[in-house]
């Protein structure tokens, strides 16, 4: 190349950067991932439905979690649910691996106002979904809501300790939900989250009531359980999934 031809490109590249503007990108330079929400956002409570081919619809659930880096959590349609092992968020478009028993899917969703469109493939199957966040955002930046997810936790009366999981759906103040421990899995019957504390209720085995309230406290809920309306009472603790 003559050094005219050097010069006269030299021009070309200050002209188009600075006087018009151009991004002149050198050949096999990398661009930068697309701008898209901080992976810590997305975790929450949404419901919504699948869309198979022929336009039959089926209510879905999904309960997301952020931790250490990492998403987890569970899928609930009305057949099963999954497991959430793992994700990835890249611009606008998450993409969670999920599984049940031996088989293996993956979830690839698009960040929408309010939840997330995509595909859902389990197996042989694949079908649409819709999710729509359930509560509002209330932390930091839009950040979710605080407490909306799977916990794993004990709660400790007369000594003896009880491992439980629990998840909770936030919407406004009014905390739906599901507590689940080696006696069993039952739907909270009330529950309402209120200045940072945290109060449910929901039966024990034989009817009889269990109210359970807590704080959060970095990251975990701690707080007293009272059953059978005073009868025992004790202390719990639970950390995210």
């Amino acid at each position: 190349m003559s050094s005219n031809s050097r010069v006269a490109g030299s021009g070309w590249v200050f002209f188009a950067t600075v006087v018009l503007g151009i991004a002149i990108v050198p050949a096999g330079a990398q661009t930068a991932p697309p701008a898209g929400p901080r992976p810590e956002s997305l975790a929450g409570a949404y419901e919504g439905k699948t869309v198979a081919n022929d336009g039959a619809t089926s209510a879905l659930r999904m309960d997301l979690t952020f931790a250490d880096g990492q998403y987890a959590g569970a899928v609930d349609s009305q057949s099963e649910r999954v497991a959430i092992v793992s994700g990835t968020l890249r611009g606008d478009t998450l993409t969670l691996v999920v599984r049940s028993g031996d088989t293996t899917g993956v979830m690839v969703g698009r960040v929408v106002e309010g939840g997330l469109e995509g595909t859902w493939t389990l197996g042989e199957t694949a079908v649409g979904f819709s999710l729509t966040r359930v509560g509002a955002a209330s932390g930091p930046g839009g950040t979710a809501d605080p407490i909306s997810g799977v916990w794993l936790g004990e709660a400790s009366v007369q000594g003896q300790a009880m491992p439980f999981s629990l998840t909770l759906r936030l919407d406004g103040e009014s905390v739906t939900g599901e507590i689940e421990s080696a006696m069993g899995r039952v739907p909270l019957t009330g529950g309402a989250w209120r200045d940072g504390t945290l109060t449910i209720t929901f039966p024990y085995v034989g009817g009889e009531p269990v109210s359970m309230g807590a704080q959060l406290r970095d990251g975990r809920l701690e707080g007293i359980l009272d059953y059978n309306t005073g009868e025992l009472q004790g202390t719990w603790v639970a950390s995210r999934k």
